[in-house]
């Protein structure tokens, strides 16, 4: 088991000083008992890995979980069904007496809980302007834009004395944090009766066609507009007479609002040629409940088969289906994040499909390489300038196979905002919702990097609507998430080594230039900095 050190007492540090943090205190398991100052986080299942694995994961093994009214406790009869799927049970990082957990529930479930209205309901609240008072950090990989941060911050339309409503006196000030990246795989489940010619394999696995430079990837786009609805289409034949295979090549899709999705789509539309009509990627990658849309092939939205079954039927919709091939896209029946996409993937039995996942979640669902007649496998693309080459998710050549050397094929991937590499906000305060990875540059590269990114209160005397926490209660979860945040952003092997430990975990660490950026929060974030209505 993983010892991580309860880190020094909250103080602003600079850059180089997130780097060189000593270790002041070890602890083997989290003080499970009544009365523990409670840290709890919620968001991106893209990050749940970096934060839960039990492989060198951010958070601790302990012998206590939370429970869905955020109590802790000792078993997890009484967790919601879905939060306990999400969240593997008993983990807690043990920073002395502070216990720390996070809920992947979805990049939208976790600006929700600050107060973005983005998230699924019933269970997650999608009213702008309502925080969730037991969650103190979130997750996301779509980063909140300027008009969610102000929501977030200053609260919205909400009805007067409603549950956890922000008010004047509960303003805060919103901070982005930079904390991790991997690669997204594009993952599938060949079809049972059909095979691919020989020429069509790349390490055991299809390798799409190119397209032009800039656009090396437009096969993959195609899959996930709709326009490719057979896997005849993309070369395979039947095994019985050689003709193309009939299959239809399902899509299978998150269910929930999802940072995954939105970079994702953001790729997809990178490399779309419009074959068959250009595909308007930006009327399917809205924030909120819109980012659950897809375009169909012959009309302008895909009907959605949110049942679990995957056969364009849907008995909650009037009328519902079957829907033509192209036209709809599989959801999971019940659960959020990028597990739930892969469980709906596995579970399509004979027909297969077509999905999207980070790398960690990839590997963790088997889609990797078991046998010579494994049929579940993400997908080699090809370097945005140059679709000659053929480049893997993973950082080691092999890596794809099941147990092979881990660690996302992104060191070299450059970030800036709209895509123009190196041009980067000022700060955390700033606005990274519109920062992509380059698909121009001079590096050959993994095409399909995503940075997540880490969301955090400047004050947290400011932020609690509606409650009665005292000062302490308050000044304790800012040095917790403070001193959290800080081991997460390290690099220093032993002491605050978050950024050592996610290649272990099929993650990478975020470039120089980025940690910089990442820094600004400490420096930045500080309790009672300035005078406000609740002064402690």
């Amino acid at each position: 088991m993983a010892i991580k050190h309860k880190l020094a007492p909250a103080v602003a540090v600079s850059a180089l000083a997130l780097v060189g943090l000593s270790a002041a205190e070890t602890a083997s398991a989290a003080d499970c008992s009544l009365g523990q100052q409670r840290i709890q986080g919620r968001g991106a299942s893209f990050q749940n890995t970096a934060h839960n694995g039990t492989a060198g994961g951010w958070i601790i093994n302990a012998g206590c979980v939370v429970d869905g009214g955020g109590l802790i406790s000792f078993g997890a009869a009484d967790k919601d069904p879905q939060e306990a799927a999400a969240s593997p049970a008993n983990t807690g990082f043990n920073a002395g007496n502070d216990l720390v957990f996070y809920d992947s529930q979805g990049s939208g479930n976790g600006l929700a809980a600050f107060g973005a209205g983005t998230g699924s309901a019933p269970k997650f609240s999608n009213v702008p302007g309502q925080r969730d008072n037991q969650v103190s950090f979130i997750g996301t990989d779509d980063p909140a834009t300027p008009a969610q941060s102000l929501t977030m911050e200053e609260g919205g339309n909400v009805v007067a004395g409603a549950d956890n409503a922000i008010n004047d006196d509960d303003d805060g000030v919103f901070h982005t944090i930079p904390v991790a990246q991997s690669s997204v795989a594009v993952i599938v489940k060949t079809p049972l009766g059909c095979k691919l010619p020989a020429g069509l394999v790349y390490n055991k696995r299809m390798l799409l066609a190119a397209g032009p430079a800039g656009k090396a990837n437009s096969t993959v786009e195609q899959l996930f507009s709709g326009e490719i609805t057979t896997w005849g289409q993309l070369g395979w034949k039947n095994t019985t007479d050689g003709l193309p295979c009939s299959q239809p090549l399902r899509r299978v899709v998150r269910r929930d609002n999802s940072g995954t999705t939105f970079g994702f789509k953001t790729f997809l539309a990178s490399t779309d040629q419009g074959l068959g009509g250009a595909t308007n990627w930006a009327a399917h990658d809205e924030t909120g409940e819109n980012n659950t849309i897809w375009p169909g092939k012959t009309v302008a939205d895909a009907y959605v088969d949110n049942e679990g079954a995957c056969d364009g039927v849907d008995s909650s919709v009037p009328g519902g289906g079957p829907a033509a091939e192209g036209d709809f896209v599989c959801q999971n029946a019940s659960s959020n994040g990028n597990g739930g996409l892969a469980d709906t993937l596995n579970a399509t039995t004979s027909a297969g499909g077509i999905g999207f996942a980070d790398l960690a979640t990839a590997r963790s669902k088997n889609f990797g390489w078991l046998n010579t007649s494994d049929r579940t496998y993400w997908l080699p693309l090809r370097a945005a300038n140059s679709p000659s080459t053929v480049i893997d998710a993973a950082e080691a050549a092999q890596g794809f196979k099941q147990g092979g050397a881990k660690g996302a094929n992104c060191q070299l991937a450059e970030y800036g905002i709209n895509g123009v590499g190196g041009v980067l906000p000022t700060n955390t305060k700033g606005d990274w919702s519109a920062v992509y990875q380059d698909q121009t540059p001079t590096q050959t590269q993994y095409p399909l990097c995503l940075l997540t990114y880490s969301g955090a209160w400047e004050d947290y005397n400011d932020v609690y609507p509606n409650t009665t926490l005292s000062c302490t209660d308050k000044a304790a979860r800012q040095t917790a998430v403070k001193n959290y945040l800080q081991y997460v952003l390290g690099t220093t092997a032993g002491g605050d080594e978050g950024q050592t430990l996610l290649s272990s975990n099929d993650y990478a660490a975020i470039p120089a230039s980025i940690s910089l950026k990442s820094a600004t929060y400490f420096t930045q974030a500080a309790f009672k900095k300035a005078p406000n209505v609740n002064v402690c």
